[in-house]
């Protein structure tokens, strides 16, 4: 039987319209990321996915294409041919492939392990908001950057430039009317710990724990 036809036959078992189905599998292709909370299209592709999730993982499978869901946040993302997944995050850049890329500015993976910084402390502090998502103050963020990470040469216009990419991968959201601001509100989602080592993290803090000791001294 033609692959099309048996998915097609699939598709009918669980009651998907084949179409329907297809432009999901567009979406993911495409954006690489759907996130239920961002918006109703998004939400109405998240469900289909639920109800076909076995059937896509055993088409995308074929194509050396993995999804990672995760269920507690209503996030997928898919990762394309040979990528390195660890089983929290990504934090290696990939090899370039025509349909799926997420590559990673040296930038970029700064301002992702800082921000898993911030949003482990909040998690540690019990500071989570709604949805889990922790929401920190640009100028704030760039204080961080500056005496934890060494990085005297963030800004807030440089910073900015990363947010175009973490946003289109549903890591952070900017609330409507601070985009431009100063005291820019950056909402920092829990699938920033699919991007980011846990590893990372703990050797972070474990520096500053022995920095701050040393002040004590």
């Amino acid at each position: 039987m033609p692959l099309k036809e048996s998915f097609e036959k699939e598709c009918d078992v669980r009651g998907e319209k084949f179409n329907d189905v297809q432009e999901l599998l567009h979406r993911l292709l495409d954006k690489q990321v759907i996130y239920r909370e961002q918006s109703d299209t998004e939400r109405r592709l998240y469900d289909r996915f639920i109800r076909c999730e076995s059937l896509l993982e055993d088409y995308l499978s074929i194509l050396d294409i993995t999804i990672i869901h995760d269920n507690e946040t209503g996030y997928i993302v898919v990762f394309p041919p040979q990528a390195i997944i660890p089983q929290e995050t990504l934090d290696n850049e990939l090899e370039p492939n025509p349909l799926l890329r997420i590559r990673f500015s040296a930038l970029q993976k700064i301002v992702l392990i800082a921000m898993r910084y911030e949003y482990q402390q909040a998690l540690e502090k019990g500071m989570l908001l709604e949805n889990d998502i922790v929401e920190i103050i640009l100028s704030e963020f760039i204080i961080t950057l500056h005496k934890v990470f060494k990085r005297t040469d963030a800004t807030t216009s440089t910073i900015r430039e990363t947010f175009s990419e973490l946003k289109r991968l549903r890591i952070i959201a900017i609330p409507p009317g601070f985009e431009e601001e100063d005291d820019t509100i950056i909402q920092i989602r829990p699938v920033i710990i699919r991007f980011t080592f846990t590893s990372t993290y703990n050797a972070l803090k474990q520096a500053e724990e022995s920095n701050n000791e040393k002040k004590d001294k």
